[in-house]
């Protein structure tokens, strides 16, 4: 049954994503969100949710973060996640929405709400708008070194005088500072400025992560890490110095971020997406793979308003 909010004694039968969460979507925007819920009255469970933001006549989902789409249980039934997605289509026509976009989170993150997301959404009319790789590391109880190109594990030797560090609160405007210019030097801008990235990390702090790479006292490199979800990790930021290049502070840096994951119980680290101008970078995406990376299909659809 579709319900526009969650009632008294309702629990979520599934785990949202950090994007789709309140906290993070208001810190997207403040308001324009709608929320849609599926739920099984007999049992009182939350079994489905969406949250899409209005602009004017575009809905999207998410507004401004990586992914957004349905969060959903793994028992729920094919039928009534179309029915689910259908029932929100015809809420937001209704109120004249011309145009509906959705981005979904990347097919490793959960290969099988990844099939049914993406056959719901089909068989209501949605397009594929576009198509990202994204790159993910399995964790397992194999060693970093182990999972690596031979010539990865050769680079990865050129670090062994560099050290590692897990920051607080006080230091991330430092990471932040040598993670910015590490893009300016090599041509590229920043997508958040630094008080949006700081009030950011601190509304959802038990969820963020920084952590820098040291060759002496000099911060050579640094990661901003989010939890979202607690089997995923994602790499949202990662940079180094390009006058410390040949002591690879990203390999090693990625080394120790694959550590921290398996101390800490991660099933994935999701390294982004491998794209420049809306193509692949295939330089890109051929790093990530030497250091042990699969790549990850990332869909936004589409679907317009047709004419009366």
């Amino acid at each position: 049954m579709l319900s526009f909010e969650v009632p008294e004694g309702y629990r979520f039968d599934f785990e949202e994503y950090l994007f789709n969460t309140e906290r993070h979507r208001l810190t997207q925007a403040k308001d324009g969100w709608k929320s849609f819920y599926w739920l099984d009255k007999k049992r009182k469970l939350v079994k489905a949710s969406f949250h899409v933001h209005v602009d004017g006549n575009v809905a999207r989902s998410p507004y401004r973060a990586t992914f957004g789409g349905v969060d959903f249980s793994s028992n729920m039934s094919q039928k009534h996640l179309t029915v689910f997605i259908q029932s929100v289509e015809k809420f937001l026509m209704d109120i004249n929405i011309q145009t509906f976009q959705i981005i979904m989170s990347p097919q490793h993150h959960n290969n099988s709400s990844f099939s049914k997301h993406f056959q719901a959404l089909v068989d209501n009319g949605f397009g594929n708008l576009k198509s990202d790789l994204t790159a993910v590391i399995k964790i397992n109880s194999n060693s970093f070194e182990s999972r690596i190109s031979n010539s990865a594990r050769l680079n990865l030797k050129k670090s062994k005088n560099l050290i590692f560090s897990r920051h607080d609160k006080e230091q991330y405007t430092e990471i932040y500072d040598v993670i910015k210019e590490s893009r300016k030097e090599r041509g590229y801008e920043i997508s958040m400025t630094k008080s949006q990235l700081i009030k950011l990390a601190e509304q959802i702090a038990s969820k963020t992560h920084f952590f820098g790479v040291y060759k002496n006292d000099v911060l050579v490199g640094g990661a901003v890490c989010f939890e979202v979800s607690n089997r995923v990790l994602y790499a949202f930021y990662v940079g180094h110095l390009k006058s410390f290049e040949t002591l690879n502070p990203t390999g090693y840096l990625y080394s120790q971020v694959y550590k921290f994951c398996q101390e800490n119980n991660f099933e994935l680290l999701d390294l982004g997406t491998s794209a420049e101008n809306g193509k692949t970078k295939f330089s890109l995406l051929e790093f990530k793979q030497s250091i042990g990376a699969e790549p990850s299909l990332k869909l936004t659809f589409s679907k317009k308003k047709l004419d009366d």
